[in-house]
């Protein structure tokens, strides 16, 4: 969007500063007795427009009486009591000054965004950190458990209980490591490091 206001902005100097002047030269039989033309070539140019144009002409009748002749003209278009112009560039310019704002502002949502998702993923690896010395705990304290289970310091019970705690403990960790894998992968999505079809499974 930018780069199409600036487009526009140069169009509307560009014009704002050509002339709009107009010349055509016409050389060769112009007419005869009759003032009939004869074999011409002619050509013309538009400055504002930026073109150039060539035509001739070569008339099916006799023309060797018509004498040979040549013709230009010049015609300019100057605005004396103001142009619309001027009304024309800034009107670009106000719409290039917007287009910039709309950058920045998605600039800035961007960074925003990206911030957000580096904190979150950030938080969910300090989570799963936690959760990892919890699992081990919670291992070591059921190894500790069945050691004191044969040599009948704790009862059956007691052993169900470390183990259910044991299993917990695993379940809470896949949890976390799911939560922490989904974190890095929108962090990825925002910094256009990853394919956003990939986290969604669609076609590439």
């Amino acid at each position: 969007g930018l780069g199409d206001a600036q487009a526009g902005l140069g169009a509307a100097q560009l014009d704002a500063r050509l002339p709009d002047l107009t010349a055509s030269v016409r050389a060769g039989q112009l007419a005869d007795a009759q003032g009939n033309p004869g074999r011409t070539v002619s050509g013309n140019l538009n400055v504002k427009a930026g073109t150039l144009g060539a035509q001739v002409s070569l008339p099916l009748r006799d023309t060797s009486a018509a004498p040979n002749g040549f013709a230009l003209s010049l015609s300019a278009s100057l605005p004396l009591l103001g142009s619309g112009r001027g009304a024309a560039v800034t009107q670009a310019e106000l719409g290039a000054a917007q287009a910039q704002l709309a950058l920045d502002s998605a600039l800035q949502s961007v960074e925003l965004d990206v911030r957000s998702r580096f904190d979150t993923w950030m938080d969910e690896q300090a989570a799963l950190n936690a959760a990892r010395l919890t699992d081990e705990q919670a291992r070591a304290a059921l190894g500790s458990a069945r050691a004191r289970l044969e040599a009948g310091l704790i009862t059956t019970l007691d052993l169900q209980q470390a183990e259910l705690t044991a299993r917990q403990s695993a379940l809470n960790l896949t949890a976390q490591q799911n939560a922490a894998a989904l974190a890095a992968l929108a962090l990825a999505q925002a910094t256009t490091d990853l394919d956003p079809l990939l986290a969604t499974g669609g076609p590439r």
